[in-house]
């Protein structure tokens, strides 16, 4: 399994990809204030938070289209209305919450109201409003940096386990393309010319080492895969994932699929970093 902290955003680091409830257009049970409405619609805003009629407490989270309907119908907001009844819009966690978990809530939903539950104070239970989530805020730095770890995590791995496996460096180079062939090669020459000498491996990517352990059917099988293409189609989009990942004003989630694809891929990251570290150091070389 991943260490403790990769995979896993503490709360503070979900609250900073939120946005602030304060900061949100929201509005209360009872009458609808139409003026709000036509803030969230200029500002194109799929759903604002809902207050009891005090606004004092959050009651749950309506679409901006529910709330034009009750304008133009001149009906109020209710508790008992279906539109802010789904406990779905809710994402209630603790201390901190698997990435995992986050990417299968938004699989489901646009937006969530995020919620930090604890026991640890003198009256028992106690929730806080961490703010509002939507698929856009997916796309913010505190996500991105434990992809990155997550990823960088693997690529230690798999260099580790490529080195060890390998009596002859040549015969991993060998099973890539021509041009990283070049790139690994000449990177290897200059670290050596400059008094660095870390090893071939230390020029591959992520890409590179995965493409490695695809072309080597020794490999493939002392990590526990059946064929090639089991493995081809597990990794596929860790590399592409990757390389989203390291642009970071370039947007990693444009729609509700992506979120699901992203998912997929933590757990293929997590999958194949579990088998990496099973294999662990008693790997046997490989002579030919």
């Amino acid at each position: 399994m991943f260490a403790s902290t990769l995979g896993t955003l503490t709360a503070d680091e979900l609250k900073s990809m939120c946005v602030a409830l304060k900061d949100c257009v929201s509005v209360a049970l009872g009458e609808v204030d139409s003026s709000a409405v036509s803030i969230l619609e200029s500002r194109g805003y799929d759903q604002a938070p809902v207050y009891d009629a005090d606004q004092r407490s959050l009651f749950g989270l309506v679409e901006t289209r529910r709330l034009r309907m009750l304008v133009e119908q001149r009906a109020p907001l209710t508790p008992g209305d279906p539109a802010i009844q789904d406990e779905e819009r809710w994402f209630r966690i603790g201390s901190g919450v698997a990435v995992e978990e986050l990417l299968s809530k938004m699989t489901g939903q646009r937006a969530v109201l995020v919620v930090q539950e604890s026991d640890a104070t003198e009256y028992g239970h106690a929730e806080w409003g961490l703010g509002l989530l939507t698929i856009s805020d997916l796309n913010r730095h505190a996500l991105r940096a434990n992809l990155y770890s997550l990823m960088s995590h693997l690529e230690a791995g798999l260099a580790s386990l490529v080195e060890k496996a390998f009596v002859d460096s040549w015969m991993w180079i060998r099973t890539l393309n021509e041009s990283y062939q070049v790139n690994v090669l000449g990177y290897w020459e200059l670290s050596k010319r400059r008094g660095v000498d870390v090893g071939p491996i230390g020029a591959t990517t992520l890409a590179q080492l995965i493409q490695v352990v695809s072309r080597s059917t020794e490999l493939l099988g002392r990590l526990e895969f059946k064929s090639r293409t089991e493995f081809d189609t597990l990794t596929d989009y860790i590399p592409k994932l990757r390389n989203s990942v390291m642009h970071p004003v370039r947007p990693l989630i444009l729609e509700q699929s992506d979120v699901a694809r992203v998912r997929e891929t933590v757990l293929a990251i997590g999958d194949l970093a579990e088998r990496v570290r099973r294999l662990g150091t008693t790997t046997q070389t490989i002579s030919d």
